[in-house]
């Protein structure tokens, strides 16, 4: 059934974890749930009559937010966070994404923005990530959301806490657990712990073995590798993977780049047979044989 999806906007707090509704402008309708509870407020029959709810095609817009929020991953529910949504929901995360591949980096960590060059009073009080003006003294940020978009560029452990944080460990790829791998694994004796390890499919190294961290067991990736222009990344770029699948990615973002650079000693073959197209005055084209002959001089040997 076809409904009026920007009949209603919507923000999600992250503090509380409560579905606000909004107006198309984006003002507040004094109507918020949590994601458990929508059953029983829709079916609630007493809704006074001016009240958005009190219409079915409301209730649809609600639900059809709701079933695209659910099918979100944690870090691309964490990225949409305390902003103004309306349908559909992956707009705003193809414009992140979009911001994204226009400012590609193959720097690994962004470098912290300065403060405001007006004064020793100006920067006292300025965000140290937008420099905007901060109400709390005790911390260099105006908000969290700035605190988490500065950080999580500058600083791999912040950046692999938050991404924890919404994926508990899990990896992305393969789907294990390595969190509770981990939690397993750290209260075995190395006997057991080996057997445990060559279970899941881990490559066994002495330090695994004696002094296991959880850092050996799963890692937070990026999606577009820092290599290819996925560095300085936020969370919208950020995954978390098992030590398994990311030597296997690693291994496939090596293979890339391996023939990208030969692909950097040759040409495009089109262009030869344009160079080396031999023409005849008063012949339409030239013969078959002709033309293969004019490739071969073209071939380009790759070292």
């Amino acid at each position: 059934q076809l409904v009026a999806s920007n009949s209603l906007a919507f923000c999600v707090a992250r503090t509380t974890g409560r579905v606000h509704l909004l107006d198309p402008e984006g003002r507040p309708l004094a109507i918020n749930f949590k994601f458990v509870d929508w059953d029983m407020v829709r079916q609630k029959a007493d809704f006074p009559e001016g009240s958005v709810l009190h219409q079915d095609n409301e209730k649809l817009v609600v639900d059809r937010f709701l079933k695209e929020w659910a099918s979100l991953k944690p870090t691309e529910k964490g990225q949409l966070m305390d902003q103004t949504l309306q349908l559909p929901i992956r707009r705003h995360l193809q414009k992140r994404i979009l911001a994204a591949a226009a400012a590609r980096s193959k720097k690994r960590h962004a470098t912290r923005p300065e403060a405001p060059a007006e004064g020793p009073e100006a920067a006292a009080v300025a965000c140290a990530w937008c420099s905007g003006p901060r109400s709390d003294n005790e911390s260099a940020y105006c908000s969290r959301s700035c605190e988490e978009k500065d950080r999580v560029r500058c600083d791999n452990t912040f950046a692999r806490k938050l991404v924890f944080a919404q994926e508990q460990g899990v990896c992305r790829v393969c789907g294990l657990d390595a969190h509770s791998l981990y939690e397993r694994v750290v209260k075995m004796s190395p006997p057991e712990r080996h057997q445990e390890l060559i279970r899941a499919g881990f490559t066994i190294s002495p330090q695994l073995l004696e002094r296991p961290t959880e850092g050996m067991l799963w890692q937070a990736d990026h999606i577009r590798p820092v290599a290819e222009g996925g560095g300085e990344a936020d969370l919208s770029n950020l995954r978390t993977l098992c030590t398994i699948c990311h030597a296997k990615e690693t291994k496939r973002l090596h293979s890339r780049l391996k023939h990208a650079s030969w692909a950097g000693n040759s040409s495009d073959i089109r262009d030869c047979v344009k160079r080396r197209r031999i023409t005849r005055k008063g012949a339409a084209a030239a013969s078959a044989d002709e033309e293969l002959s004019a490739l071969l001089p073209c071939v380009i040997d790759v070292e």
